[in-house]
């Protein structure tokens, strides 16, 4: 494989070399994506099994199922199957997407709720709490860091919880400022730093409109219309004990979609692939078998061999996976040079389709689990200063909407999510020693200031915990 590449970085004999490189990656590709597949699918077959029963999730599982059953125990690679695989994973992302958007939507509540909390319940420990004592002990706990990556995630955490007591044109020169770093960037980089911050103003409103997951949206519902500034201990400790069970079941439910939608990617590429490959690898007979085994218990209710089989087959792919990935990993830099500069070699050579196949396959077998296979290339392009601006103008004027509409506890949540979520914006140590002492000392509000405390002192004890363990 080393000899293929060098040969076509080089630009020698490319209708024998860029062929043989796609045989080859087609083969990693297949091998590396069939491994995986079996291992996580035994995991969901497990995993479902436990769940509490989800209709929307049944479907999705029972037509992966299906796919995997119909093209690979059967063998059916029929016309309709790449369709098929591409439209449940766009299914799956959607949902995801819904789901994602109603987690930080949620984390947004829990803020404002855990600032309520002390208004019912004693905080004694807040008699001899004083601001310059409690600033030098965040100010330790930051430096005690010598990597800037670490020490601004600790700046950022620790925004994130302090009492937001900052005025609104502060807040907006500083967001402005913030997004101003993307100037002269691609308008994907913008946009992408754009969706993190809409996510942080709840501004990503689901997109449920077949009404999937009706029942966050009803709790969605719940929540904005509480009133927290006269909120009652009944009602504080109903919304808590429902956040509760919500992040419980969306950090479950979440799993469960990153595991399918793993299982879909191995299963969209081992398809588009499997027509280029002669080889499957001694490994196959195990990922068959495993396969065919999980189908089974699926389809049919239950396990048709024992547990003892199934294990051996198992011991037999330890280490495979990495194996694999080791093998090609070396060499897929060239399959990214290959795309950007050998397009007519690849015409030539009359194996465009299998580059453009390989070019997916890469996408899929990678970490990034739900991006878009066919994604605007236009949004890599740099943009105008005309354009920026006018994408910038827009979210600031949705930002200023937002906080027109909402009541003051919710506006202060949004803010500290931003501000923690902005690039480093202080100078020197001094400035944001004084932001600490500033946020804290102009906190009147006995019982925000006593969750602020008790959050902040939680993150900073955990932190000594780690070390120690580390």
């Amino acid at each position: 494989m080393k000899k293929i590449v060098k040969n076509i970085l080089q630009k020698k004999e490319l209708d024998k070399y860029l062929p043989e490189y796609g045989k080859e990656m087609s083969k990693s590709y297949y091998r590396f994506a069939s491994v995986c597949l079996a291992m996580n699918y035994y995991t969901l077959y497990e995993i479902a099994n436990e769940l509490e029963p989800d209709q929307v999730l049944n479907d999705i599982t029972g037509e992966v199922v299906r796919l995997i059953d119909t093209g690979l125990v059967q063998g059916d690679l029929n016309d309709t199957i790449l369709n098929d695989i591409e439209s449940i994973r766009n299914r799956v992302i959607e949902n995801m997407k819904i789901l994602t958007s109603y987690a930080d939507i949620f984390t947004r509540y829990e803020y404002i709720i855990n600032r309520v909390e002390y208004r019912f319940k004693s905080c004694d420990f807040m008699d001899h709490f004083a601001d310059e004592d409690f600033t030098r002990k965040i100010m330790r706990y930051i430096v005690s860091d010598e990597e800037p990556v670490v020490i601004n995630g600790k700046i950022a955490e620790i925004i994130a919880e302090l009492p937001m007591r900052m005025t609104k044109s502060k807040f907006f020169e500083l967001l402005s400022n913030g997004i101003d770093i993307y100037k002269g960037s691609d308008k994907k980089s913008l946009e992408d730093f754009l969706y993190m911050m809409r996510t942080s103003a709840m501004l990503e409103v689901p997109q449920d409109n077949d009404g999937t997951f009706q029942s966050l949206a009803s709790f969605h519902e719940l929540l904005k219309s509480c009133d927290y500034d006269n909120i009652t201990e009944e009602n504080y400790h109903e919304l808590q004990g429902r956040l509760t069970e919500t992040a419980e079941y969306l950090k479950d439910i979440i799993s469960v979609y990153m595991m399918l939608q793993q299982i879909i990617n191995y299963l969209y590429a081992i398809f588009m692939t499997k027509k280029y490959v002669d080889d499957y690898g001694e490994e196959e007979q195990a990922v068959r078998e495993i396969i065919t085994h999980v189908s089974n218990g699926f389809i049919k209710g239950g396990m048709e061999v024992t547990d003892d089989i199934i294990n051996n087959y198992f011991i037999s792919l330890e280490g495979k996976q990495e194996q694999i990935h080791e093998s090609y990993m070396p060499y897929e830099h060239a399959l990214d040079e290959i795309k950007v500069n050998y397009q007519k070699e690849l015409n030539q050579a009359k194996c465009t389709e299998l580059f453009e196949i390989l070019a997916k396959d890469e996408v899929l077998l990678s970490e990034s689990l739900f991006v878009e296979l066919n994604g605007n290339n236009d949004n890599e392009s740099e943009m105008t200063e005309e354009t920026f601006e006018k994408i910038k103008k827009e979210f600031l004027e949705k930002v200023e909407g937002f906080f027109r509409e909402h009541k003051r506890i919710i506006n202060r949540s949004v803010m500290s999510s931003i501000i923690a979520s902005l690039p480093v914006f202080f100078n020197n140590i001094q400035e944001l020693q004084d932001y600490v002492y500033t946020s804290l000392e102009t906190c009147r509000q006995q019982a925000e200031k006593a969750a602020c405390v008790e959050i902040i002192n939680s993150i900073i004890e955990e932190s000594r915990v780690y070390r120690k363990e580390d």
